[in-house]
Parts: structure tokens; sequence; C-alpha cells
């Protein structure tokens, strides 16, 4: 974590491998720390999207879901300037015209430039443009659906609602796994507009999920390797066991590092899991003979 937040700090200075893996290859995919990567830093410094009262409205909401099913770590994002970057769609008509500017400007590149199917790894078979529709739909569900709950609304009970698979408002989220969704309800707690959760939600969520970050805390060796010390089968008390390795990681990184360090990660709870999702991606990137060659 240090190495790389001295990556993000300066990367003109650190030579080391996890520093040419974030800025020459792509910090979105890799970087552990996910508000300091382009798409998300353009998005949190939009003075609307910070402003918790924009960001619960159905524009603020719809623009999330753009963000995280459509424009994340797109090459169109990345290939354009931060003066013509858009974060910010107050109405459906409001994306389709940025979407055909960037056309206009990339006029030969494939859809996959401007919606990348691997943003997030593997490929997602629906994750294109015209999902633009359903979010926008999916938006005024969502409003309506906060404005109900407690204030301010559960981190955990959104994530539930979104995830559900039977749920009102899912059929309007395609493309939107449960990782991503995890991704889009941190978003809303940052913005101010869902609480942000605790160090035990969190690792119920990872528990729920089973997906990079359980693979995380399995590649540190706080918990068992599936296939490997148990088999295929899960051990029954396996949830818990996730949540609790995840409660102690957490609680000996933020005793371990300095109040400067945690504020320049942006540590908690929820850039926790996101780093446990990058450490065994970035560990066999390194590990590539291609990267290897990269380095000499």
């Amino acid at each position: 974590l240090r190495k790389a937040a001295a990556a993000h700090e300066d990367p003109t200075v650190s030579n080391h491998r996890i520093s040419i893996l974030i800025n020459k290859y792509n910090a979105e995919f890799y970087s552990p720390f996910r508000d300091l990567p382009l798409g998300r830093h353009r998005f949190i410094s939009n003075p609307r999207l910070s402003n918790p009262d924009i960001l619960r409205t159905r524009a603020g909401i719809f623009s999330i879901l753009v963000f995280r099913g459509i424009t994340f770590n797109s090459d169109a994002s990345r290939g354009i300037s931060d003066e013509m970057a858009e974060v910010y769609f107050p109405s459906l008509d409001a994306w389709k015209l940025f979407y055909a500017k960037l056309q206009q400007q990339f006029p030969t590149q494939p859809p996959a430039f401007f919606c990348s199917p691997t943003a997030y790894g593997r490929a997602i078979k629906n994750k294109t443009i015209d999902n633009a529709g359903k979010y926008w739909q999916a938006s005024s569900l969502i409003k309506d659906r906060l404005a109900c709950m407690s204030q301010p609304p559960n981190f955990i009970e959104v994530y539930r609602f979104l995830r559900k698979a039977d749920g009102i408002v899912k059929p309007y989220l395609p493309a939107l796994g449960g990782l991503v969704l995890l991704l889009v309800v941190g978003d809303m707690a940052y913005g101010g507009i869902v609480a942000m959760p605790s160090v035990d939600e969190i690792g119920e969520a990872i528990g729920e999920l089973q997906l990079g970050g359980s693979a995380g805390l399995a590649h540190l060796g706080m918990i068992p390797k599936l296939g490997k010390d148990h088999g295929k089968s899960k051990p029954p008390t396996w949830r818990a066991d996730i949540k609790a390795a995840f409660h102690t990681l957490y609680t000996d990184l933020d005793n371990m590092l300095t109040y400067d360090e945690k504020n320049k990660m942006h540590f908690d709870p929820i850039m926790l899991e996101h780093a446990l999702c990058k450490i065994k991606r970035s560990q066999n990137k390194l590990a590539t003979g291609r990267f290897k060659k990269y380095l000499q």
C-alpha cells in the first residue's frame, strides 16, 4: 500500500515495479485506491456530484450508474481531456449528447472503445452503451427507494436492495453484478447519501460476494484457499471466517499506518475491500514474463 501510494503521489520519482504497473499500465485496473485513479478522481471533483442534495436526485444516481456501468476504465475516458470529460448527466438526453461528442472525436473507434466489456476483469457480454436507457429508469426507482428508507439509508440494506435478483430495480441494472453494485453503493456512501459502512458490514458484503475481496484475503493467507486446504466445498463458518479476517486485517492496518498515510490513501473499509480485489490481480501481472521483460 505504501509503495502504491508513493506511485500515485509522484509517478516520476519511483521506479518500483508497482509504480510502473499503476502509471504505465492501468491505474483503474491495478491501483488499490479507488479514489485516486483518473476516472473516480474526475467524478468526485465535480462540484455537482460532491453535493449530496444533487447526488440523491435522479440525475445524480443516473450519473453514478453511467460511470460504473459504461464509462469506467474505457479507452475513451482515458483519451479525452479533463475539459471535455463529463461525469454529471442531468438527463438521458444529456448523456446521449455527450456520447455523440465522443463519437465525433473518435469516429473510427468500435463500441468497446467507449464502454469496455473488460473494464472490471472478465468480459461482460451485455455491458454496452445501450444500457443507458435502463439506467435512467433504474435511477428513478433507486431515488424513490432511498427516500423511503431511514436516513441516512443503511449501506447493506441499499446494497441488498440493488442486488436482489427478483427485486423491482434489478431488471434495469444490466451488466451490474454484485461486485460493481458494491462500488455503486460505495460511491453513494462517499457522496453522503448512504451511511458509511462499518468494518463488519464490508466484511459481511465480502462474505456474501465471495469474489475479489475473499480472494485477496486468501492470497494473504488470512483464510484458506478453496481447492487446496478445504477442497471445493466451503466450511460452514466460511462467511464468518471472511468477516473476522477482514476485521483483523483492517485493525492491523489501521494501527500500522500513520494518520497522513491513511489520509492520502483515503483509508477506510470501502477502500480496503477495493485493495483486496487488486492484490491477486497485481501479483499475477507482476509475475508474467511480459511484465518482467518490460522491466528490463
